[in-house]
């Protein structure tokens, strides 16, 4: 009789312990995660702006220069998440941080050890703010649409190889029709125009 006294015991001290062990594997399972494809942002200290394509744990960032960065900060990364992290380097430049339902957190981190922070904010796949591309007569266009205190705001870069970049002159006040936006490139002195539209998806080969 003692000994089914000491093992209801024991089964009862056990029964809390495993039931909150699957409780914790529960909330675990239901943590909130990243569901927007698109995402769009700027990096702290710089005139660099970021927008982010996302499909399942893959992912393309566009990183576009301003005035004082389009020609060495330019370009398009790409990579896959490793859980909800992720580090990815392109010409001697990295972005590493994290996802979550939030977005993407991170650095960018220069060729010397520099760093900037940044985050990058989703927004709705039919939302105005995104990415937009095209490709043309020898042009790789990139322009990133953000929300800015007076409404929405737009920077792009225009590169031909070898990775020479332009800025891409965008008429204010901004209009976008039809997902497109109209701009103009300055190349070799001679004004280009151009017309962007939005993505879901990163270009191949840039």
């Amino acid at each position: 009789m003692r000994m089914l006294r000491n093992s209801w015991l024991c089964c009862s001290l056990l029964a809390p312990t495993m039931l909150a062990s699957a409780c914790d594997t529960a909330s675990t399972d239901d943590q909130p995660t990243l569901e927007a494809r698109v995402l769009v942002g700027e990096v702290d200290g710089t005139d660099i702006v970021l927008g982010a394509l996302v499909d399942g744990d893959r992912f393309a960032v566009y990183q576009c220069g301003g005035d004082q960065t389009v020609e060495t900060h330019t370009d398009w990364f790409r990579g896959e998440f490793d859980g909800d992290a992720f580090d990815i380097e392109e010409q001697g430049l990295r972005l590493t941080g994290t996802r979550s339902v939030d977005g993407l957190d991170g650095e960018l981190i220069e060729a010397d050890g520099t760093r900037h922070s940044f985050h990058i904010d989703p927004v709705e796949d039919d939302d105005e703010a995104g990415v937009y591309i095209s490709s043309e007569g020898g042009l790789s266009t990139g322009v990133v649409v953000l929300p800015g205190s007076d409404g929405l705001v737009a920077q792009g870069a225009s590169c031909r190889e070898p990775d020479e970049c332009f800025q891409v002159i965008i008429l204010a006040p901004l209009t976008i029709a039809n997902q497109q936006i109209a701009g103009q490139v300055l190349v070799d002195g001679s004004t280009v125009d151009l017309e962007v539209s939005r993505t879901l998806v990163a270009p191949d080969g840039v």
